[in-house]
């Protein structure tokens, strides 16, 4: 779930990022995490499921510990970069658009949340709720993999303004991760 995470947060970097140095570090930082911790950690998974040692189960608690230290780490770089850009973007805008202001200081919120979780994560690991951090972990995932396509919507509204027009007149100051479209029809009667 981690690396596949990572690339939604990368995905979305070059729509703020200019300097393509820095999206290609950002690139390496992400690819080399993954290779040095999913083998060693996937390994050690099925080790533990047809061998169970307890050298192997120490083992697979290091590097889980590690592993999740690393993505939460990489988590808070690609944050902090987008979170920085983002806020460079808000001081230079000419006329300072209240619409525009509104989706980056929402982006904003969404970015500072998605921290938040990914530090509970941590606090959780490392705190010795291993059982309660490996149950959450999926659904915090699920909602921060949803709320990154919410920002990467928004990101792409922004660069091209004719969209955000209508997507702003059309659902005002509802997010565009809600659909109310469902809403708008009577469900409590069956499929014609």
């Amino acid at each position: 779930m981690v690396p596949g995470q990572s690339v939604v947060l990368y995905s979305r970097l070059h729509l703020i990022v200019r300097n393509h140095k820095v999206l290609r570090l950002v690139l390496w930082f992400i690819i080399i995490g993954t290779v040095i911790l999913l083998v060693p950690t996937t390994t050690l998974v099925y080790l533990i499921v047809y061998v169970s040692t307890k050298p192997i189960i120490k083992g697979y608690n290091v590097i889980e510990r590690m592993e999740l230290a690393w993505f939460c780490a990489q988590e808070f770089v690609l944050t902090g970069i987008y979170i920085s850009e983002t806020v460079k973007l808000i001081k230079i805008w000419p006329g300072r658009d209240r619409r525009r202001l509104n989706i980056m200081y929402q982006l904003l919120a969404i970015n500072a949340l998605i921290i938040i979780f990914d530090f509970t994560l941590l606090i959780l690991e490392y705190v010795g709720y291993h059982s309660l951090q490996v149950t959450l972990k999926p659904m915090v995932y699920s909602i921060k993999l949803k709320l990154e396509f919410a920002v990467l919507g928004k990101l792409v509204a922004l660069v091209q303004p004719h969209h955000v027009q209508q997507s702003y007149d059309r659902q005002h100051e509802c997010l565009d991760f809600v659909n109310a479209a469902p809403l708008a029809s009577d469900i409590s009667q069956g499929a014609e």
